[in-house]
């Protein structure tokens, strides 16, 4: 009951900003929305699934190579030019506290096209970022997505994962470097005690990151880890 009271007071503040300082859809520029309701119904959201490795794709995200991933779920294809790319943007380099409503619906809608996608998960963990990283953006992007996923699936949300050295930024880096850059950067802070894990990040490119942190959460005692992201970028092969 507390944390319905929560819910709903973070509602009345985001709709008060909203008031004070009105937003306009990051797509048209219709006032009122960040996303405005004919924008937001040209979003892909049936899913976009493949394997966590070779990204070949299927319909469920269960790995056919060898991962630490088990399965991945991602809503949508990541594109740099799509709707999907602009909403994390905003979330994760703008600061954008009210895009969590737009980024809930989207999960909502898909979760309510298979409300067993997620049957098997027992507890919801974000990747977690280094500290001098939180310092320099206030929050986690992955934890917000998570506790928005959270909202709808009712399932726990948990910093299990501890980033334990900084790393450079994975985008500006090839698939080799990226698993290079993340090796051994992750830590889990308690015992996991055979639990089915939901790893969430924004976005799900070479899956580096993602392989990492579940490497960490096995030597926990993790039964299992599956992989969530909001968007999937396809397979670089560089």
């Amino acid at each position: 009951q507390f944390n319905s009271m929560i819910v709903v007071i973070k509602k009345i503040w985001l709709l008060i900003q909203a008031y004070v300082f009105p937003i306009y859809c990051v797509c048209c520029d219709v006032e009122g929305k960040w996303v405005c309701e004919s924008c937001f119904n040209n979003i892909d959201i049936k899913g976009y699934f493949a394997c966590p490795i070779c990204g070949v794709k299927n319909n469920d995200g269960l790995s056919c190579c060898k991962s630490s991933i088990k399965k991945h779920i991602s809503i949508t294809k990541y594109d740099e030019k799509k709707i999907i790319e602009k909403i994390i943007y905003l979330l994760k380099y703008e600061h954008v506290d009210l895009i969590s409503l737009e980024i809930t619906k989207i999960i909502k809608q898909f979760y309510n096209l298979d409300r067993s996608i997620f049957n098997e998960i027992d507890v919801i963990v974000p990747i977690s970022l280094s500290k001098k990283r939180f310092k320099e953006r206030g929050f986690n992007q992955a934890e917000v997505i998570a506790n928005c996923l959270s909202n709808v699936i009712d399932i726990d949300v948990f910093n299990y994962l501890d980033r334990t050295k900084h790393t450079k930024q994975q985008a500006k880096l090839t698939a080799l470097e990226r698993v290079l850059n993340v090796k051994g950067a992750f830590t889990c802070n308690t015992n996991i005690n055979d639990q089915t894990v939901l790893l969430v990040d924004d976005v799900y490119t070479s899956g580096a990151t993602m392989q990492a942190g579940s490497k960490a959460l096995y030597k926990s005692g993790a039964k299992k880890v599956v992989g969530f992201s909001l968007a999937r970028a396809e397979m670089r092969n560089k």
